[in-house]
Parts: structure tokens; C-alpha cells; sequence
């Protein structure tokens, strides 16, 4: 029997039934994982590992080697597959049993004796906080891109005249989507800020999808098709796919079929996107942890939709009223040059996104 079991034997008897570890550990069965997840790259590679205590729920293994006269106390945390990553499976070195029994009855306690709601909603909290204090310079125009898209929608003017049915039908559908995409931007970016990106890239997936169709319809001045495409008519056979190479070739296979990745369940896109903390280690993740390069994937791809909303907004309401307001004209123009800035600024800085906001520039102009 290992030395350090009656020790944890002790620790099991002060919890309750219920506690999720245990010292009839299956040998056989820790023996395979370490054949197979210990490989010659690995920290612990070939180390004497004599197995204290298992956990109950997964491969987690406490126990301990001897090297240099001193044993080493270590969890493991198998991952019951062959990882591409030499640093798998991850593990933990302890000072001594009492503190690694100490870490383990803490991490029963919090995360699964105690409910988890509440870590979930600190979590968020703090990515919050990182995410906005980090970003300020966005963060302090978000405020101004909400308040000028909610407010363009007062400012339709005069419909089209009565001669001008395709144009008619166009505003008639028009008018659900921009009253609806304010709310759009503002649920993609409060989903990226807590750290949700994959989620995130969904909602801006369907978004940008929506805003290309509406844009090839009324470009073309065709409400007809357009009533026709939204009510999914069977008769009515073009795909979207279609749609998009007209508006701005290489889209659709190119940044379209990235986001689609997410929508369809791609599961290695949503690992990486789930709150990817350490770009040395593409899967690890923490709940506290933002990714900066996540955010600004997002952000880079939803900001040029705002200002073509307002370049679309003149073209479907050709008599609309926003001159007559001074604040809404400047707000707009703030926004617009904030994001024609970035792009620019983007397009000198790196030479990978050149064709990606070459293409933003032919959907969001009209």
C-alpha cells in the first residue's frame, strides 16, 4: 500500500459520502494511462508514479515519484485520449500531501459541492471588467455607435413614391431589419466582452448573412425577390452563395465560410474560441481569462456593418431626415471615421487582412 493512502484515507472520512475521490484505485487502469498519454516529450516521462487516491468522476490521479532522496507529490490530470500537445496530460506538483489533499477538498467544496452559478456569474464580471478596461478607446465609442443606430430609424422621412413598388417593398421589409440590428451588435459585442466568442461569431454570422442579402436586393432595386428569398418561396431557387459573390466575390469562401464554422458545430473552432487564455497552449481555459485576439477577430469583422447600415439606410430611405439633426449628422460621422480609421490603419499595419477589408469595403459601400 502506498505510504500516503491512510493519510488521504483520513481525508475521505472528514468528508461527506458524497465526496468524489477515492483510494481503491484501478492500477490496471492508471498503468494504460500512463502508457499512453506519458510520452517520451513529457515532463514526467518515465517517473515511478505510485498512485495515492483517483477521482471518481474523471482521470485525475494523486500519487507520487521519488527523485533525489524525496518523494514528490503530483496530480495528474489524464486526459483519456492521445493529446497532439507533448505538454498533455497537464499535472500538478505539491509541496507535500497535506497541501495537495488541502487543494483537492478546496476544488470539491467550490466546484462541485457548492454550486457553480456563481463562479459562472463572477466570471463573467471580471471578463467584463478586463475586456472594457482594456479596450477603452472601443469601449468609449460603443456608446455613440448605439445610440446613432437607434436613433437613424426616427428619421425615415417621406417613403417612396407610389410609382416606386420594388423600392416600396424593400422599405416595407427594411423596416424590421434596421430595428432589429442595434440590438444584433449590441448582443455580438456583449457576448465577445464575457468572453463568449464562439457564440459571439453566430450571431454575427447570421447578421452579416442578412445584411449581404439585403444589400444585392436593393441594389438591384428588386423588393419583388427579396419578399420572395425571406419567405424561402420553393419556386424561388437562388442560394446564397449566389448573393454573395455578386455583392463581393471571394466572401462567401473566404470570411463566410470561417463564421460558418461556428454555426455548424465545427468542435476544434469552438474549443479555441472558448476562452482561449494562452496562445502556447491553443486549448486552455480559464473562466476569468479574455483573449484579445478573439475580440478583435470579432470586432474587425462586425464594425464595418455599422457604418454600412448607414450608407444602406440613405439608400433605402432616399428622402430620409437625418440632416435636419445636427447631433445624429455628427454622431454618424464620428462612428464612420472611427471605423474607416481602423481599417485603414489595418490595412497598412497588417499585410494578412488586406484582401479581407478590401472585401468589408465593397459590402458596406454603395
Amino acid at each position: 500500500m502506498s505510504k500516503y493512502k491512510d493519510y488521504f484515507k483520513n481525508v475521505i472520512n472528514s468528508m461527506d459520502k458524497d465526496f468524489l475521490w477515492t483510494t481503491d484505485n484501478n492500477e490496471t487502469y492508471i498503468e494504460q494511462l500512463i502508457e499512453n498519454e506519458i510520452k517520451p516529450t513529457h515532463f514526467l516521462y518515465q517517473k515511478k508514479f505510485i498512485p495515492i487516491a483517483s477521482c471518481k468522476n474523471k482521470n485525475d490521479v494523486l500519487g507520487y515519484y521519488e527523485e533525489n532522496g524525496k518523494d514528490v507529490i503530483v496530480a495528474i490530470h489524464f486526459m483519456g485520449y492521445v493529446s497532439t500537445d507533448k505538454e498533455n496530460p497537464t499535472f500538478d506538483i505539491f509541496e507535500n500531501i497535506c497541501i495537495a489533499c488541502i487543494k483537492i477538498v478546496d476544488v470539491y467544496n467550490n466546484l462541485y459541492k457548492n454550486s457553480r452559478y456563481p463562479i459562472m456569474l463572477n466570471g463573467e464580471r471580471i471578463k467584463g471588467e478586463k475586456t472594457t478596461t482594456t479596450l477603452r478607446g472601443f469601449y468609449n465609442i460603443l456608446p455613440i455607435i448605439y445610440d446613432s443606430l437607434w436613433k437613424i430609424n426616427e428619421f425615415r422621412g417621406e417613403y417612396a413614391n407610389a410609382n416606386e413598388i420594388q423600392l416600396l417593398k424593400i422599405q416595407d421589409l427594411f423596416q424590421f431589419f434596421i430595428a432589429e440590428f442595434p440590438y444584433k451588435i449590441r448582443d455580438i459585442f456583449i457576448l465577445a466582452e464575457i468572453g463568449n466568442y464562439s457564440d459571439a461569431c453566430i450571431l454575427l454570422r447570421s447578421l452579416i448573412e442578412t445584411f449581404i442579402y439585403f444589400k444585392y436586393y436593393i441594389i438591384n432595386d428588386d423588393g419583388d425577390n427579396l419578399s420572395r428569398y425571406i419567405r424561402r418561396d420553393k419556386e424561388y431557387k437562388i442560394q446564397i452563395k449566389t448573393i454573395m459573390e455578386n455583392v463581393v466575390p471571394g466572401f462567401y469562401d473566404n470570411e463566410y465560410a470561417e463564421l460558418c464554422k461556428f454555426t455548424h458545430g465545427n468542435p476544434l473552432i469552438h474549443g479555441l474560441f472558448r476562452g482561449n487564455v494562452d496562445k502556447e497552449h491553443p486549448l486552455r481555459y480559464s473562466i476569468y481569462g479574455i483573449n484579445l485576439d478573439w475580440y478583435s477577430y470579432i470586432a474587425n469583422l462586425t464594425t464595418p456593418i455599422i457604418m454600412g447600415m448607414f450608407n444602406m439606410f440613405d439608400r433605402v430611405y432616399k428622402k430620409n431626415t437625418v440632416h435636419v439633426y445636427k447631433p445624429l449628422v455628427d454622431e454618424i460621422n464620428i462612428v464612420k471615421e472611427f471605423i474607416l480609421s481602423d481599417m485603414d490603419e489595418r490595412f497598412i499595419k497588417y499585410p494578412k487582412q488586406k484582401e479581407t477589408i478590401e472585401r468589408y469595403k465593397k459590402i458596406v459601400e454603395f
